[in-house]
């Protein structure tokens, strides 16, 4: 799961920077708090389709509904992917009872931020 935090996460810069990483060609990438992998570029792409996905329904919800429905459809969607984390309890605990509430706050943000940037430039 990608870490989106607020308030200073950025969609396009977040994607740009795992494009690098694609690019480095490397044979190990080390995940904080998690360990490392040797499955670099399964990861990266995987973190970038997370991150489209979530954007996908966030933009979806924020025009056709609002805030809330964003919220509660974002969040929905980050609690089904943490499903495979239940077969260790403290992992999942630790990714429901913080990661999640985080991530979700810190796409919301960037999206109100380019809301906000968009209406300004309307104007």
């Amino acid at each position: 799961m990608p870490a989106t935090p607020p308030p200073a996460f950025d969609l396009e810069l977040s994607l740009d920077s795992l494009e690098k990483l694609t690019e480095l060609n490397a044979g190990l990438i080390y995940f904080a708090h998690f360990g490392a992998t040797d499955r670099v570029r399964e990861s990266i792409d995987i973190a970038k389709d997370k991150l489209k996905t979530w954007n996908t329904i966030i933009s979806q919800t924020f025009n056709e509904e609002n805030f809330e429905a964003a919220f509660k459809k974002i969040r929905a969607q980050l609690y089904s992917e943490l499903e495979p984390a239940r077969e260790s309890e403290s992992l999942y605990q630790y990714l429901a009872s913080g990661i999640v509430a985080m991530n979700v706050t810190g796409f919301l943000k960037y999206f109100q931020d380019k809301k906000t940037r968009i209406e300004m430039v309307k104007q």
